[in-house]
């Protein structure tokens, strides 16, 4: 609503790498779908519901431990505050090709509707649209190198990948910053803010001259213009 509200010609979309844990995690619970899986409302996260959520949790892992119950959902339970600064946020990045767990893959698959819709949503409205995505630091380097984790490798790129397969099959323009932005951090380049792994003030610099060095050279071409989609 509140982009359509904005009546734009056009736009460039920026999924997140956490939008994986948000959508699963954080709001599906409070989402109502129709018999044919479209969303209609989501209702008001209240102080009540979070704590009926977190004992819903409680029960579903002790059910799973007596064996009573198969999860459906992966656990996001906070008890690796200690270890992690990041407790689960980032599961689904955490996981090595090609072992990748149901849970990683339906999470990302979830992920995806909500941006095929707003890609739907767009054409709908006659409003151009392209695709990017730009790396958190743990996808340059080791994790436990970006910020304190015990996590010692690389997060991975699977979202990114399966995002651009997406958006080129619906017709629409995907470009990734990863290169650019890998290429400067490993001559030493401070994008990030200390142990942590978003940007800092000289990152969003940085990717804002980017992007804007991309639309400007063929604005036609960055917004999609003219693309039709895979057949």
């Amino acid at each position: 609503h509140q982009y359509l509200s904005f009546d734009p010609d056009a736009i460039v979309y920026f999924p997140d790498l956490t939008d994986v844990y948000d959508d699963t995690h954080r709001y599906k619970w409070l989402a109502k779908f129709d018999t044919s899986g479209e969303l209609t409302h989501v209702i008001g996260s209240s102080r009540i519901l979070r704590a009926k959520r977190r004992h819903k949790r409680q029960v579903n892992y002790l059910l799973n431990v007596l064996g009573l119950r198969e999860p459906k959902l992966r656990d996001v339970r906070g008890h690796d505050k200690i270890a992690l600064k990041y407790p689960h946020i980032f599961d689904h990045a955490m996981e090595a090709n090609p072992s990748f767990s149901n849970y990683t893959l339906e999470e990302i698959e979830f992920s995806l509707s909500f941006i095929k819709g707003f890609i739907k949503m767009s054409t709908l409205k006659n409003i151009h649209l392209s695709v990017s995505m730009y790396p958190h630091l743990p996808q340059i380097i080791p994790a436990n190198q970006a910020y304190s984790t015990s996590f010692d490798s690389l997060y991975n790129r699977i979202f990114e990948k399966k995002v651009q397969k997406m958006a080129e099959k619906e017709g629409v323009q995907f470009k990734s910053f990863f290169e650019s932005i890998k290429k400067r951090v490993l001559k030493g380049e401070g994008f990030y803010i200390k142990n942590d792994m978003h940007f800092n003030e000289k990152g969003f610099l940085f990717l804002g001259n980017e992007i804007a060095r991309w639309i400007t050279q063929s604005p036609q071409t960055t917004i999609g213009f003219g693309l039709t989609p895979e057949t």
